[in-house]
């Protein structure tokens, strides 16, 4: 299988993948930036070491190939907040979502690698450090989906922290009853 990521929408790289799956019987799926914020839905959890990463229900292992399509990047413009610090709070955990997911798997080869304009800002990324050198961290889930996350609430018994915009300027705190109405709002930024 080939993900095709693009920042926007492109007609030439669609073009491109119907005929290549038609060609080579080669599965391919594009995505876009905005459709990742909107309509996607993803997870990658992490115990022992060893990740597990989904994209739309996808084993991202069955993913052999990514053409990312020039820069990809969530920009503030992409959120609706009102304040500038939301919006960049954001696009920090969202930038750090993906390069946690396109970083989990070994055994997926890349064209044009994703770069970020930031070098390790958020514990992901120190995560997808420390694993890269083999060291024990915590276990970490992150995802924007809110039945992935209900999961994962009850198996660790009530006891998550999140890292997320409704944590406001802490930015981390303990995940309790009164947040599971705002699991509507879960696409904001990844859990």
């Amino acid at each position: 299988m080939i993900l095709f990521l693009s920042q926007n929408r492109n007609k030439y790289l669609e073009d491109f993948s119907v005929n290549f799956e038609k060609r080579t019987g080669i599965k391919t799926i594009i995505s876009t930036i905005p459709e990742i914020y909107k309509n996607c839905s993803f997870s990658v959890s992490c115990n022992n070491n060893n990740f597990v990463s989904y994209f739309n229900d996808i084993d991202f292992e069955q993913i052999r190939l990514c053409y990312i399509n020039s820069g990809i990047a969530f920009y503030n413009d992409l959120f609706d907040f009102k304040s500038k610090a939301d919006k960049e709070y954001a696009s920090q955990e969202w930038n750090a979502a993906l390069l946690c997911l396109l970083s989990s798997t070994k055994n997926i080869k890349f064209i044009n690698p994703f770069l970020k304009k930031y070098a390790l800002d958020t514990e992901f990324e120190h995560n997808l450090m420390f694993k890269k050198f083999n060291l024990d961290t915590v276990e970490i889930f992150l995802t924007n989906n809110s039945e992935n996350f209900l999961t994962f609430y009850d198996i660790y018994k009530n006891n998550l922290i999140i890292k997320n915009i409704i944590s406001r300027s802490n930015r981390k705190k303990l995940f309790k009853t009164e947040d599971l109405k705002r699991l509507d709002k879960l696409y904001l930024s990844p859990y």
